[in-house]
Parts: C-alpha cells; structure tokens; sequence
C-alpha cells in the first residue's frame, strides 16, 4: 500500500492558514482565562482556609473560667522555646488538706515576679534575690482548665499563645 500524500490547493492552504491565524488570536485570551481561574481557586482556597481557621481559633479560644485551681502557670515571655513550650514556671498553693488552691492567680504570678523568680540571676536557695520588675500581666486559661499568667497588655495576648481569655 502506497500512503496516499493529500493534495495541497489553495483553498486546502487558506483553510489551513486562516485556522492557524484564529488560534493564534484566540491562545492569549485562553491563556487570561487559564490564569484568572488559577487566581480565582487559589484566592477561593485562602479564604476557605482562613474561614475554617477563625471559626476553629474562635471556638477553641472563647472565653473561659477557671476550674483547676491545683496549679498556676506563670509565663515569663511570650516566645516559644524551641520545644514549643512558653518559659516560666508553675505554683500550687495547699489549703492545708493536700489540695491546692490557687484562687488568686494574678497575685501569686505577681509576687513571683516581685521576688524576681523570672530574673536571670535568680538562685531558689539565696534568702535575698534581686526583686524583679513586674510586666503587665493577664490572666488566660490552659486546656486543662488551670490559669496562666502571661506578660502582656491586653487580653488578646492569650489568644496570641494559644490559650483562652478569662471570662470577665
């Protein structure tokens, strides 16, 4: 079997040539639309992200109250160390049964950071340490339930560590 070349004529080219030239005056406009839908998803898909986000932060870090009253968390800063944990330290106070009673977590936060507890050269067993200069301070609730006590300005400072607000 001979392969059988088509006839070239001059209405076989001017077809050939006139779908060429529409192709090349559409493909721009194609490549637009081929862009603004690329646009389009990926501004669709942050918005979705960041609405799923704020309804997750929003639920996750309402306000609460405190209900573990065992332990206090005092932060000294509000920058992670590299394990993903907040500096500071934590304090239980007995009501003398064995239970603790931490109800006032704001002053035994503020008199840790009074005694200089947070202070660079602080030693637990010197009797005289030098006193510390003590931030401004809020009150956020951990998980568990339990008060932390984080050195800030406002209250979004416990949204900013991954906590919820005290309920005011």
């Amino acid at each position: 079997m001979d392969s059988i070349e088509p006839e070239m004529t001059p209405e076989r080219t001017d077809a050939i040539r006139g779908l060429l030239l529409r192709t090349l005056r559409n493909e721009p406009a194609r490549r637009i639309q081929r862009q603004r839908r690329r646009v389009l998803i990926w501004v669709s898909s942050v918005v979705l992200v960041a609405g799923v986000a704020t309804t997750g932060a929003t639920v996750l870090l309402q306000e609460k109250s405190v209900e573990n009253t065992a332990i206090v968390h005092c932060y000294s800063s509000t920058k992670q160390n590299a394990d993903g944990t907040y500096p500071g330290s934590s304090a239980a106070i007995s009501d003398g049964n064995g239970r603790g009673q931490a109800r006032d977590a704001l002053a035994l936060c503020t008199a840790m950071w009074e005694q200089g507890v947070f202070g660079t050269g602080f030693e637990p067993t010197t009797p005289a340490n030098e006193p510390g200069v003590v931030p401004e301070l809020q009150v956020c609730v951990m998980g568990d339930g339990s008060a932390a006590v984080v050195p800030g300005k406002s209250a979004s400072i416990c949204q900013t560590v991954g906590l919820a607000p005290l309920v005011a």
